[in-house]
């Protein structure tokens, strides 16, 4: 694939090539809107704010003050978003710090046992 750039589009130039059933895809040219410089997404894409995952977690705690914060953040955001910033936060670290990947993860699931049913019911009411 090459691409080149004009007046705010990307030309992009496929290569042809026969997929394993035999049936040969031909070349192809498009152009798709040019998003700025790569690995550059602006602040309203961002998905993650690490200003706001769990307030006061951290991963230098034992297991029982990490278990107390998640309760603690339980109380005030709820079941299911607890879960997803845990969960968020394991994602984003698993390859800066495989640590608190690990322990982000260990709690989520402790979370997942723990809180079940509660966990289930939340999920439902958001479909």
């Amino acid at each position: 694939m090459k691409t080149v750039s004009t007046r705010g589009k990307l030309r992009i130039r496929r290569r042809g090539y026969t997929r394993k059933d035999g049936i040969h895809v031909p070349p192809t040219v498009y152009f798709v809107k040019d998003r700025g410089k790569v690995g550059r997404t602006s602040e309203s894409q961002k998905w993650f704010h690490p200003k706001r995952v769990l307030r006061g977690w951290s991963k230098r705690f034992s297991e029982s003050q990490r278990h107390a914060v998640v309760r603690r953040s339980i109380a005030n955001i709820g079941y299911l978003e607890t879960w997803q910033r845990l969960h968020a936060l394991g994602s984003i670290q698993k390859r800066i710090s495989p640590e608190t990947a690990q322990k982000a993860y260990a709690d989520r699931d402790w979370m997942s046992k723990t809180y079940a049913k509660q966990l289930s019911l939340a999920r439902k009411r958001v479909r």
